[in-house]
């Protein structure tokens, strides 16, 4: 495949999944379109394609009102999730950790406010499997406890992060900036208005093989997006540049698989789940995960989790190429899993990638714009490079 070639096939791909589908939570149609999109181009490929099932619950965006005590009015989006409905009640707020434990009236029929030091982050979902927070589950079992009307989270990643996100809540919640609940005073009566709906779907994750030799390289990206966002660095970058490497011939040099993982941005993980479940780990000897790939103006950072130091040292040597630099390791990917695992695992992101992360990631922003196609060429050459230079480290490390 030569240079334009590959540009061609990068841009297709970004096109098909960005702008003709957009949005693809798992278990949606849109979803589901963009797996038989990626299915049909490991296909064509020749490579051997299968699909793992699942079964989930996906979130149609709604609108939100809320009336205040003085007449006014704020247009809000209610959480993931959330109910619909209208409900109103009197405004309580809490701000420390330490009020949950407190004596207090009960906050049935009441609106809560939680501020940014019990809401400012994502709460982690009940069904959320590979880990949880104590503070976390403490907070849920407060407030199913107490079952107040609603919940506002304050947050200053409201845009991007609600604090709710978890069908398995039953209470109305929005996230609101810092500024706006200063408009909520303690006592007054406020009415919540909430539109959206919950559904549930069918999905699968997409996994294509290709033979060879051991050490075996599991390369992945998610391809499930918010139903917020047509999702273009978070993940469809990711995913276009590995069906790119997947078409351009290539010699892989082993024993490689495509995993197109379909729940990274997920409440339940539920495409991790379906395939963890359906793997036999103890034959993976790498993974290499692409996530927030190919932003514009920013180098491709690489990033080792658990991996011999004859491989560190590879990665250090990569990290110096122009256009590159290594960061801290990171955990909210899909290497995740590999790495708790302690199978050595390979992240690749876009340089200053968290900050996207909270500000434009899950939003309407995360559009083409935000893509460089001549980053992710160059990272399908790196990547093609990497297939051939850690192998043999690995075979050392794997004795074989």
């Amino acid at each position: 495949m030569t240079p334009a070639d590959l540009r061609l096939r990068l841009s297709a791909h970004l096109d098909t999944l960005v702008e003709r589908i957009g949005p693809r939570p798992p278990g949606s149609p849109a979803n589901r379109q963009a797996t038989d999109y990626v299915t049909s181009v490991l296909t064509g490929a020749g490579l051997l394609v299968e699909a793992t099932p699942f079964t989930t619950s996906w979130w149609e965006p709604g609108t939100g009102r809320l009336e205040l005590a003085d007449g006014s009015s704020l247009e809000v989006g209610p959480n993931p999730y959330s109910p619909p409905g209208t409900v109103s009640g009197d405004i309580v707020r809490l701000d420390a950790w330490s009020e949950l434990d407190a004596d207090r009236p009960s906050l049935q029929g009441r609106v809560l406010v939680l501020g940014p030091a019990l809401a400012g982050e994502p709460v982690m979902p009940k069904a959320f499997p590979f880990f949880s927070s104590e503070e976390h589950q403490h907070l849920i079992g407060f407030l199913e406890q107490q079952g107040p009307a609603a919940v506002i989270a304050v947050s200053d990643r409201h845009a991007s992060l609600p604090t709710f996100e978890d069908p398995d809540l039953d209470f109305p919640s929005i996230t609101i900036a810092p500024g706006t609940a200063a408009r909520l005073e303690p006592g007054h009566q406020v009415r919540l208005t909430l539109s959206g709906r919950t559904r549930r779907g069918q999905g699968v994750n997409v996994s294509a093989h290709a033979e060879g030799p051991s050490p075996r390289i599991v390369l992945s990206a998610h391809v499930d997006a918010k139903a917020t966002t047509p999702g273009a660095f978070d993940n469809a970058a990711s995913v276009a540049t590995l069906l790119a490497l997947a078409e351009s011939g290539l010699d892989l040099h082993g024993a490689t698989d495509f995993v197109f993982f379909n729940g990274e941005d997920h409440y339940d993980a539920c495409g991790e789940q379906a395939w963890l479940a359906s793997t036999d780990l103890g034959l993976v000897d790498l993974n290499i995960n692409l996530d927030g790939a190919g932003v514009a103006g920013r180098r491709t950072a690489v990033t080792g989790f658990g991996c011999p130091p004859a491989l560190e040292e590879q990665l250090e040597r990569i990290a110096g190429q122009p256009g590159w630099t290594r960061m801290p390791p990171w955990w909210e990917s899909d290497h995740a899993i590999f790495a708790m695992q302690g199978i050595p695992a390979v992240a690749i992101t876009s340089e200053g990638v968290h900050d996207l992360f909270t500000s434009v990631a899950h939003t309407a922003n995360d559009t083409l714009k935000t893509i460089d196609i001549g980053i992710l060429a160059g990272i399908v050459e790196v990547l093609g490079s990497m297939l051939v230079e850690f192998r043999p480290t690995l075979a050392v490390r794997a004795g074989t």
